[in-house]
């Protein structure tokens, strides 16, 4: 899929758009891994806690969707498969995000840096220039017709156009950014990275525990005992995760250049292998 206009290399190549500090992909990568580490530990103190994190969190994704647009919308949308799972065990006593889940505002704030970034760039409405859109409109006008025929109670219709429309909206979104071979390389290592740190979880499950952390593994019906679900819940969704994530790794481990990066793209593919 081409994006909707060519971009400078500069933003292309990661370097910082205009107004934004520079900084190096790898001092974010750990600065979103730490921040996501102090919300999993903290958002269940208080609500005030959780609001605190929750801004830290988004911040920092804001900021990622404006100088790393696609990788950043790839591992949020990857969160929205383990939403159902984890936004239970993160949100304090008295609050419930249930059916939107907690990756929905997280979605939403990378898809408005994102446009926002787009507007600036000059490729906003040109995204949205493509046959997908009049077939999203014909969606929502039968969705609609469709509520009202059958009585659909309006917050039940509402939700249920509004969830489906995400997939819509990330099509979109992608349109927006500007794409070259270093921003898809770092899209797939997000994808990878993220079903690697699934896989690695299900393996621990299998050997401490099958209800490791409350993550219950599935037990089937015909005598094959527990199945590792990682975060996901379901070991159907982990084995698609694993098999979307295992030609990449492939790939990477035989055609990368840098050696290093070609070991650690076989490591990748062991723990994939052995999950």
């Amino acid at each position: 899929m081409k994006s909707s206009a060519s971009a400078s290399p500069s933003t292309v190549a990661g370097a910082a758009p205009r107004g934004l500090p520079a900084l190096d992909g790898r001092v974010m990568v750990v600065l979103a891994a730490v921040v996501a580490v102090a919300f999993a530990l903290g958002a269940r103190s208080s609500p005030a806690g959780f609001l605190a994190l929750a801004v830290a969190v988004l911040a920092v994704a804001a900021f990622a969707a404006m100088r790393w647009p696609l990788p950043t919308l790839v591992a949020s949308a990857i969160l929205t498969t383990v939403d159902l799972k984890i936004s239970p065990r993160l949100l304090p006593a008295g609050l419930d995000a249930f059916p939107i889940g907690l990756s929905e505002p997280l979605l939403a704030v990378v898809g408005l840096s994102i446009a926002i970034g787009a507007v600036r760039r000059g490729t906003f409405l040109g995204a949205f220039r493509d046959p997908v859109l009049p077939l999203a409109l014909l969606f929502v006008g039968l969705a609609v017709v469709s509520a009202v025929v059958n009585a659909t109670p309006p917050v039940v219709a509402l939700l249920g156009i509004v969830m489906t429309l995400d997939a819509l909206a990330i099509y979109f979104t992608v349109r927006m950014v500007p794409l070259d071979e270093r921003a898809a390389t770092a899209a797939i290592a997000a994808i990878v990275l993220a079903v690697v740190a699934a896989a690695v979880f299900g393996l621990v499950q299998a050997v401490l525990g099958p209800d490791l952390l409350g993550f219950t593994a599935f037990r089937g019906n015909h005598g094959e005992g527990a199945r590792i679900t990682s975060f996901f819940g379901n070991p159907n969704m982990l084995a698609a995760g694993i098999g979307l994530a295992i030609p990449f790794a492939l790939f990477a481990s035989l055609r990368l250049e840098n050696a290093r990066w070609r070991w650690a793209a076989r490591v990748a593919l062991f723990v994939l292998a052995c999950a």
